[in-house]
């Protein structure tokens, strides 16, 4: 699991134990080319762009010094250029579960 803080973005299938229904994950780490109240669109270093649906779901979350706890956000609260990681679910369409703005 170490291995990971290096992923970029990535894309993996689990299937649910309560349905047996198959559900597709997706995560990108990147810089926010676009955002707005309804989706955001990250850019990895590896040029990759994703847009992902942000829902009232969906969970903004805020990085805080080290030793403080983060906070909970809004799209408002993300500018272009920001840093985020980003994990959602879909296949041909994404929709955000969470969007974690890293601490400074």
């Amino acid at each position: 699991l170490t291995k990971l803080k290096h992923v970029e973005h990535a894309q993996w299938v689990t299937k649910a134990g309560t349905t047996g229904t198959y559900v597709t994950h997706d995560a990108i780490r990147g810089g926010v080319t676009a955002i707005s109240p309804t989706s955001i669109t990250v850019k990895a270093g590896d040029g990759v762009s994703e847009t992902y649906a942000l829902s009232p779901t969906t969970k903004i979350i805020l990085g805080a010094a080290k030793g403080a706890k983060p906070s909970s956000g809004t799209a408002a609260s993300i500018t272009s250029g920001t840093t985020v990681v980003v994990t959602g679910t879909g296949t041909s369409s994404l929709t955000a579960d969470r969007v974690v703005v890293p601490a400074a």
